[in-house]
């Protein structure tokens, strides 16, 4: 067995079109149609936002995430404090575990993100009224 494994750029770039999330590397519990490079330390993947997109506000219990901005913007508000924060392209962030937040992205973002450990541990946050309007929108 080969220490080198590879992901082709091109099918990277036909699940992107298709998909707006793709793990690239973990030891994922859930399938997702482009093939991936299995670790049982980390996630790595690749968003990609062709439209304006909102998640829903959670946290991770452990997880930290690991998050550079390619192109396009992301903001996200942390609900704990009421406080917005802008990433754009270039940026670096980092989230904590245990920051309660919701996320928006401009169109035609991209974002390259590391979760370790790699798992699923998020926690959904119960949005109220104005958490939710501020995700309604870019603005």
């Amino acid at each position: 067995m080969s220490g080198f494994e590879k992901i082709d750029g091109a099918e990277i770039e036909k699940y992107s079109a298709i998909h707006e999330s793709n793990y690239l590397c973990g030891d994922l519990k859930l399938p997702q149609e482009l093939a991936h490079l299995h670790d049982e330390n980390v996630e790595i993947g690749l968003c990609y936002y062709k439209d304006f997109s909102a998640k829903k506000a959670h946290y991770h219990t452990e997880v930290t995430e690991y998050q550079y901005v390619l192109c396009g913007e992301v903001k996200y508000l942390d609900i704990a404090n009421n406080t917005e924060h802008t990433y754009r392209k270039g940026d670096f962030y980092i989230i904590r575990p245990n920051t309660h937040y919701i996320e928006k992205v401009s169109p035609d973002s991209k974002v390259f993100f590391i979760k370790s450990p790699g798992k699923n541990d998020k926690i959904s946050v119960e949005e109220s009224l104005e958490v939710r309007e501020w995700a309604s929108s870019w603005e």
